[in-house]
């Protein structure tokens, strides 16, 4: 099965790192990003701190932004999103990289003194995703690491937005907060996962009804209705296999068993058959018939109403106008053990 499409209204919707100040972060962000179908990517401003992996980390220059590099260790982090960094806008400003949007929201997970509500992703997401299929730019501004937005470009926004997390310990790395929110956009665009699940075709309503057919058989010659109610398995084993819905490949793995067990069964009785070669002492009518069951009579019929009484059970639940209570289904089993049989006419 072929992977659904990304929803193309998705590359209005731009995720916007002003003051970055590890290359590491802007790597991973795009990952996130690109993981979730989204690519545009807007850098402000990005202010690279030295690292093991960067120890030189290039250095923005306002006046000639799109001239900046990004160090390999971005690339590193972004894995196979490195097309993301490639295309990546870079700019001086906030100002520049919301230029072009209608909506505009701002991270935090501090206390602001604004009048904007404060959201989470997945309250907003709906927004969001109606604005970018009508159209409209969106962009979802994260701040630095260390600092997050000023007070400044959280007014340039018209959107507050928080990640919900544990109010004790609220300490979310830059890039897990962008792959917590293009996930939540992501997940409710309505693409399914398609391309994972097995393909598998349906059972039919003849290869269900012949499988349990099969399977009736088998019992049959196992012996297994004995002292049972089979009509009432029968239906009970239609039913299963009704809420299973099976495929055609579990009909066959099914089928193939009840062959195996019934060709075995068929083996096993040859098997206990006496040899017409065998000179031992001819066993006469009356051996045969004390030899036939040897079950003592008390716990045949002990056994005989036991089977009774699960029948009557059963049938009690499944013929009830309406749900019926564990204490009442015991109720009713205690009864009927409380029944005597009635003494035979001699």
């Amino acid at each position: 099965m072929s992977a659904p499409l990304v929803p193309d209204y998705l590359d209005r919707i731009h995720i916007v790192l002003s003051r970055t100040s590890h290359p590491a972060n802007i790597g991973a962000a795009a990952r996130a990003m690109k993981t979730m179908g989204l690519s545009r990517l807007t850098l402000v401003s990005p202010n690279l701190m030295a690292t093991p992996m960067t120890p030189q980390p290039p250095v923005f220059r306002p006046e000639v932004a799109a001239d900046f590099a990004l160090p390999e260790e971005s690339f590193i982090l972004a894995s196979g999103a490195a097309d993301v960094l490639d295309n990546a806008r870079i700019v001086a400003d906030l100002d520049e990289a919301l230029a072009d949007t209608v909506i505009s929201c701002a991270l935090t997970s501090r206390r602001r003194e604004l009048s904007a509500p404060l959201q989470t992703p997945r309250e907003l997401t709906p927004e969001l995703l109606q604005a970018a299929q009508n159209g409209f730019q969106v962009a979802l501004v994260f701040g630095n690491e260390t600092f997050g937005l000023s007070i400044d470009e959280v007014q340039r926004c018209n959107r507050l937005l928080t990640i919900s997390g544990n109010p004790a310990y609220f300490s979310l790395n830059l890039a897990q907060a962008v792959q917590v929110v293009c996930y939540e956009i992501f997940s409710q665009t309505g693409v399914r996962m398609t391309q994972l699940q097995a393909e598998a075709a349906p059972a039919t309503h003849a290869q269900v009804a012949g499988m349990v057919a099969h399977l009736e058989s088998v019992m049959q010659e196992l012996d297994f209705f004995r002292r049972r109610n089979g009509e009432r398995m029968i239906r009970r084993l239609h039913s299963l296999f009704a809420r299973a819905e099976p495929s055609s490949e579990d009909i066959d793995l099914l089928r193939g068993f009840f062959r195996t067990v019934s060709k075995r069964a068929g083996q096993a009785a040859l098997a206990t058959q006496p040899s017409h070669s065998s000179k031992g002492p001819t066993m006469t009518q009356e051996d045969k018939n004390h030899t036939c069951d040897v079950t003592p009579a008390a716990e045949m019929e002990a056994e005989e109403r036991e089977l009774i009484i699960d029948d009557s059970v059963a049938d009690l639940i499944e013929y009830a106008d309406g749900p019926i209570s564990d204490a009442e289904i015991e109720a009713e089993r205690l009864h009927l053990s409380d029944i005597k049989p009635k003494p035979e006419d001699h």
